[in-house]
């Protein structure tokens, strides 16, 4: 029996499985069976293309090509591929984009072992803190609670 296995940066790796069956014995006795794994090409990164639904300045754009886990001409890693969707839209909304979505898709050219990464990135909407109203306290002073608060208005 032969079938293919997915393995990292190897999608089409050839696995062939001989079972060695044991002189007639009774139920229940052990089976071996020897597998063989054949490691394929890997499939190189060709292409990493970002789109960017909204304008974002400079600096943040560095930030979020420092955080893909990805480099062209390096072997292609799904759980890269993944992390850095994650990595990406951490930045973002660390950067007051909260309704950010970040979503992507690989093409695997087998015939070439390559494959082209697109991401693409929703920031949404930029959100900032309102006017801080402090209610319902009557023991605190509400100077001494302003001052634990760690962003202002406009932030």
């Amino acid at each position: 029996m032969a079938y293919f296995v997915p393995v990292t940066g190897a999608p089409r790796t050839p696995v062939a499985a001989w079972v060695i069956l044991p002189p007639p014995a009774p139920t229940g006795f052990p089976l071996r069976v020897d597998f063989l794994i054949t490691l394929g090409k890997p499939v190189i990164v060709s292409k990493i293309k970002i789109n960017i639904t909204a304008e974002l300045n400079k600096e943040l754009k560095g930030k979020l090509d420092k955080k893909i886990e990805l480099t062209k001409g390096e072997v292609f890693n799904l759980e890269g591929f993944e992390d850095s969707k994650k990595n990406i839209a951490g930045v973002l909304i660390d950067a007051g984009y909260f309704h950010t979505e970040v979503t992507g898709k690989v093409n695997i050219l087998l015939s070439e072992n390559s494959a082209e990464v697109f991401f693409e990135i929703n920031p949404g909407t930029i959100c900032f803190f309102a006017e801080v109203e402090i209610r319902g306290n009557v023991t605190i002073k509400e100077k001494t609670i302003r001052q634990e608060i760690q962003f202002a208005k406009g932030e």
